[in-house]
């Protein structure tokens, strides 16, 4: 997966650790059966997931604008995308980081980058890891958006 997951052996615990650039995702004892497995479920839950493109940047666009207003940007600004991680980690039940970037991945392979109202999604990458979001594939860390007209 472009090394979006990679899998952690610890030989002096015996135990393999499934992890993204976020979080732990899964432990389990070194059996080669038990990390198949759990690799397998952390890769369904991931990439595996219905998607709409058209659905997710238009939840992506709300979530901008309702940033950008409580933070009194100006319209087409650039807003950090743990802002945008962050409001939805409180208003949206069971959100995840990880699966978030996956679907914006998503959104960019599939080349909707265009609101039904004509802003057109920009993204903006950033060396700082605790500043941005790495999502799959080549794209790198992605520290801020923006929306134009």
């Amino acid at each position: 997966d472009n090394h979006f997951v990679k899998i952690i052996i610890d030989d002096n615990k015996k135990i393999a650790r499934i992890e993204n650039y976020i979080s732990e995702l899964a432990t389990t004892p070194m059996d080669i059966g038990a990390v198949i497995q759990e690799l397998i479920e952390v890769r369904k839950r991931l990439f595996e997931r219905g998607f709409d493109a058209k659905e997710f940047i238009e939840r992506l666009f709300h979530d901008y604008k309702v940033v950008r207003k409580s933070e009194k940007i100006k319209e087409g600004e650039a807003i950090s995308i743990r802002r945008i991680t962050g409001r939805r980690g409180k208003n949206v039940k069971g959100f995840r980081v990880d699966e978030f970037s996956v679907d914006l991945s998503r959104l960019l392979e599939d080349g909707v980058t265009t609101t039904k109202n004509g802003y057109r999604l920009r993204l903006e990458q950033t060396k700082n890891t605790k500043q941005g979001i790495m999502l799959p594939g080549d794209h790198g860390y992605i520290g801020f958006i923006r929306f134009e007209k």
